[in-house]
């Protein structure tokens, strides 16, 4: 009893905290996603990895406005309130669903830029337009499918516990029956969704970074190679092979700070996810509730972290992206002062 009454005691003091955090970051990030997808529907959507982009910006924002919803929620103590449970767990789940949906995204873009890497005369064919579109589209809608299927088993289970307790003998073992098959299969889609798809995206993720780095490493290398042994009457095409290979070059490292801003961020929650799952008292209901819980919302701060920093990236290490966030903001700046005016 004492334990459980210090986790609680330090449980009260790291919460707050933890939930401005997380609304300030909640707020800065909406602003941040929404920047993004207003500049590359600037840019224009002609590449495949400005349609991936503004996905990920996408399911960012929806992902970080949640997270940021379910500090506000904690800070205010909505333990105290009728449907305080079931708002919190609907808050949590859909959070969860939305960073799922952006690992998966993140998994795709990481996948697409290898390929072309990889095989740089046949991504034309490999990775098309209406292919690229179709995998985002498939991703936004099957995210959706496991924490619909988690609250209606969940549902489906309470109702029959209620009716065991209103009911015959007979009544008593069929619904007990089906309870257990409903519970069976809400913890089926529980290991899918929170073991099976953050490990397959992150594995994804890691596997073609590595592979980027390296073709980089070796890009870099032929370039010094071939700068020292180009020919005079060759200098024009040099200059432009050259150019072409940096540009390519710089998309890449773009595609790896944001994969490995992703790899980062998401071991908090892997690390949590793990330790429920290997630990029985590390749970929502378990002897170290209140140890589960900071570290949750800790994770998911980290998480939120991932989902806003990406505008950052972009603006730093893509020319024309800097350089339409300027242009707006200056117009923005300008119609500001002269409706002043």
């Amino acid at each position: 009893m004492g334990f459980l009454q210090a986790t609680q005691d330090l449980d009260s003091v790291v919460t707050p905290v933890i939930s401005w955090c997380i609304i300030a970051t909640g707020l800065s990030g909406t602003c941040a996603n929404i920047l993004t997808i207003l500049v590359f529907r600037k840019l224009g959507f002609s590449t495949n990895i400005h349609i991936s982009y503004t996905a990920l910006a996408v399911s960012d924002l929806g992902c970080v406005l949640f997270i940021c919803v379910a500090g506000l929620h904690a800070l205010l103590d909505g333990s105290s309130l009728p449907s305080a449970a079931k708002t919190s767990m609907l808050l949590r789940s859909l959070a969860g669903v939305l960073s799922r949906r952006t690992s998966l995204i993140t998994a795709w873009i990481s996948l697409e830029r290898c390929v072309g890497v990889v095989f740089p005369t046949r991504v034309k064919l490999l990775i098309t337009r209406p292919i690229t579109i179709a995998t985002l589209v498939a991703i936004f809608i099957i995210t959706f499918v496991p924490v619909a299927m988690i609250h209606v088993v969940k549902n489906t289970v309470s109702d029959l516990n209620a009716n065991v307790y209103n009911s015959t003998s007979t009544t008593l073992s069929d619904s007990g029956f089906h309870s257990t098959l409903m519970e069976e299969l809400r913890e089926g889609v529980l290991v899918l969704f929170s073991v099976v798809i953050p490990l397959l995206s992150w594995l994804c993720v890691a596997v073609c970074t590595v592979t980027l780095s390296v073709k980089l490493r070796a890009s870099a290398r032929w370039r010094r190679h071939n700068c020292t042994n180009v020919l005079v009457t060759g200098a024009a095409q040099h200059r432009h092979e050259t150019h072409r290979s940096t540009r390519a070059d710089r998309a890449t490292k773009k595609v790896i700070v944001v994969a490995v801003v992703f790899l980062v961020c998401s071991l908090p929650a892997a690390g949590h996810t793990f330790t429920s799952f290997m630990v029985r008292d590390f749970s929502e209901d378990g002897a170290l509730r209140y140890i589960h819980q900071s570290v949750l919302m800790a994770a998911s701060w980290v998480t939120q972290i991932n989902g806003s920093i990406n505008l950052v990236i972009f603006t730093a290490m893509g020319l024309r992206f800097r350089n339409t966030l300027t242009h707006m903001i200056s117009l923005r700046v300008r119609a500001s002062s002269t409706a002043r005016q």
